[in-house]
């Protein structure tokens, strides 16, 4: 099969952006349009419009020498990191597996038994939430009221994986980015105790495929210092 994904641009909710932050959300461009060819259970087999990718690229490349010359030394190393990962078809594939929207394609979900009053457990892990750490969580997911016939509708809760999330170091980069903040919190990370987390989604799915039809997902880490970052994410099919 061969699902195909047009992406809205991703936007920061903040009113001034880092120049890093500038750069991340124009190399995200190289995601806005992705053909993947699956298996029937929805594993991903293939970027099936790698030409296209390099096409787009190659737009994107040009914009950052625009902006940024060849002599910024963070932009160069980006760009080659960015050049390796993109001619190299397997290297691109892997890359959806740190992106939260291609994995919340729920793959991990067929096969199941979607029956009235029939709920599991299962791992959920969303990699480099916070820079080079993970969130991960003990996903429950439930079977609700379908939308329309032919659907069945999933929610999905999660509670935080203690062992796997390593609340220190969250903690810790939550302390560098308030720092980096025009009201810098006091010295030092938060109490790694006091960092809440939460994940919730709800899954319309097409009964005669197995499909997502429609998908809306929250993922949050909040401190009481006054950080929070959350990733929303819907998807409709077309």
């Amino acid at each position: 099969m061969l699902l195909s994904w047009t992406t809205a641009p991703p936007t920061l909710r903040k009113p001034d952006l880092l120049p890093l932050e500038e750069v991340m959300l124009l190399l995200a461009g190289i995601y806005r349009q992705l053909v993947i060819e699956t298996s029937s259970a929805g594993q991903r087999l293939a970027v099936a419009n790698h030409a296209e990718i390099i096409a787009t690229w190659a737009d994107i490349k040009q914009e950052l020498l625009a902006r940024y010359g060849e002599a910024d030394a963070l932009t160069a190393s980006l760009r080659a990191a960015v050049e390796a990962q993109v001619q190299d078809p397997a290297r691109l594939l892997d890359s959806l597996h740190h992106d939260y929207s291609y994995s919340l394609l729920v793959a991990n979900l067929y096969q199941r038994r979607f029956e009235s009053g029939f709920g599991y457990t299962q791992a959920r892990a969303f990699p480099h939430f916070l820079a080079d750490t993970a969130v991960c969580f003990h996903e429950q997911v439930t079977l609700g009221e379908p939308t329309v016939p032919g659907r069945a509708t999933l929610h999905l809760r999660g509670r935080l994986d203690e062992d796997r999330t390593d609340r220190a170091a969250v903690a810790r980069q939550v302390a560098a980015l308030l720092a980096l903040s025009p009201n810098p919190a006091p010295a030092g990370p938060p109490d790694p105790a006091t960092l809440t987390f939460a994940y919730h989604a709800t899954y319309d799915l097409d009964l005669a495929t197995g499909w997502p039809v429609a998908v809306a997902a929250t993922v949050t880490c909040q401190s009481p210092t006054g950080y929070t970052k959350e990733y929303d994410l819907t998807v409709q099919q077309l």
